[in-house]
């Protein structure tokens, strides 16, 4: 599940990514030929959901700030806490 709490990154540059039409974006780092099942098979996760304005950018979920250790960034004018 994705946030828009928080701001847009660019996607990630290696690994294979894909994009669904509802806008999710996965990550793959590995894949490789299954001769039984007679298909691909891959470690695919879901890291967020595109930015509809601004191609190669998607809003991250906590999966991606896993995957890729980067600080979750708060949107100023969005954050939940009351100013004091």
């Amino acid at each position: 599940m994705y946030s828009k709490t928080v701001m847009p990154v660019e996607k990630p540059k290696g690994g294979r990514i894909y994009v669904l039409k509802n806008g999710y974006v996965y990550w793959a780092s590995e894949w490789h030929w299954d001769r039984e099942k007679k298909r691909t098979l891959d470690n695919r996760v879901c890291i967020g959901k595109k930015v509809e304005d601004r191609e190669g950018w998607l809003y991250p979920n906590a999966r991606y700030f896993d995957l890729f250790g980067e600080e979750k960034p708060e949107i100023p004018w969005y954050s939940r806490k009351r100013p004091d």
